[in-house]
């Protein structure tokens, strides 16, 4: 009977000693399982928030395409405009022109100066338009005398170099709006 009382206080240690490992291993699978749930979230954040980056970032590049192209399509109208006005200006008086002419010395941004010789019955418009022909146009830059100073972009557009006095020559500035 003692050997059997042995074998059973034996046999209660070993299951005491299982239990308490099989407890220790259930604890461990449970802190393992708990950090790999914590990854998986931390995981899927990162994710998220990778994909929010890379999602902003194309809408950035897009925005800044969209600009540039609407950059380019500004540029390719102005240019096509300046085109447009130099192919309708009546060309410029020779020295042996007979009619009364002006000189317009017109001084623009950064010290540019542009000269050129136009009939003193021609209208202001003439002179917008070689101006704006030159780069400089109108909606952007307005044309100014020098004393007194009057701009010459808000008067009406059929008034003569004469009417205003621009003859026999005058210096004109551009002026950025």
């Amino acid at each position: 009977m003692t050997s059997l009382i042995n074998a059973v206080d034996v046999f209660v240690e070993q299951q005491k000693t299982e239990i308490l490992e099989e407890d220790e291993r259930d604890e461990r699978e449970q802190v393992k399982w708990e950090q790999d749930r914590a990854y998986q979230e931390s995981l899927a954040v990162d994710r998220a928030k990778e994909d929010t980056k890379r999602r902003e970032e194309e809408t950035r590049l897009f925005k800044e395409m969209e600009e540039e192209r609407q950059r380019h399509q500004e540029a390719q109208e102005k240019e096509a405009i300046r085109l447009s006005l130099a192919d309708q200006l009546p060309s410029e008086p020779g020295p042996n022109c007979t009619d009364p002419l002006s000189v317009l010395r017109i001084r623009g941004p950064g010290g540019k100066m542009l000269t050129r010789r136009f009939r003193i019955k021609d209208c202001i418009q003439v002179v917008l338009n070689y101006v704006s022909s030159q780069g400089f146009h109108i909606d952007e830059y307005k044309v100014l005398t020098t004393y007194p100073r009057k701009d010459l972009t808000a008067i009406q557009s059929d008034v003569t170099l004469e009417e205003l006095k621009l003859y026999p020559q005058e210096t004109l500035i551009l002026e950025q709006r």
